[in-house]
């Protein structure tokens, strides 16, 4: 599953066997698309913590969403999610990348990219691994990866990219 603008501006790019959401925005974080030709195409987030809230943690209301199930009939053994991004400008933004199979992320809720702090400059790639115990995910089930941004003033961003180019946040297994 790739949410890389493709298949229109929020929508994901999947093979038949998957069914995919629109990435989306929650607790009143924004999104939009900036398009400043080619590889220079990302999503814009907004609207997150900054450093004088909850001393500086993540909020766990405002997030990025993106969900995915197998369709009727298939399982989806997970490897891999990963993505390139970066902060607007300034120093300081962090960010942490959550995964559930719980819709609610009360039970059963790991960390595929713990706290890391985003360039303020440069595309970066993150990439992390499905725990074990989500390795496989069963037509009755559903993947959620929440990415939140905090300890920050400024936008951050997820790298799209170019229609040819392999941008966009990806989840990758068979």
């Amino acid at each position: 599953v790739k949410w890389n603008a493709v298949n229109g501006e929020y929508s994901p790019t999947t093979n038949a066997n998957v069914n995919a959401e629109n990435i989306k925005a929650f607790g009143g974080i924004t999104i939009g698309i900036l398009d400043y030709s080619g590889e220079n195409k990302f999503y814009q987030t907004g609207g997150w913590p900054d450093p004088s809230f909850n001393s500086g943690e993540y909020d766990s209301s405002k997030y990025i969403s993106l969900e995915f199930a197998p369709n009727t009939g298939y399982n989806l053994d997970l490897t891999t999610f990963s993505f390139e991004c970066k902060s607007e400008g300034g120093s300081g933004q962090k960010f942490r990348v959550k995964c559930s199979t719980d819709i609610n992320f009360s039970t059963g809720v790991y960390d595929l990219i713990g706290e890391t702090s985003s360039s303020p400059s440069d595309w970066i790639f993150y990439s992390g691994n499905f725990p074990s115990t989500l390795k496989t995910v069963s037509p009755n089930k559903k993947m959620y990866i929440r990415i939140y941004a905090y300890h920050t003033y400024n936008n951050f961003q997820i790298k799209i990219g170019s229609i040819a180019a392999n941008g966009g946040a990806t989840v990758k297994g068979t």
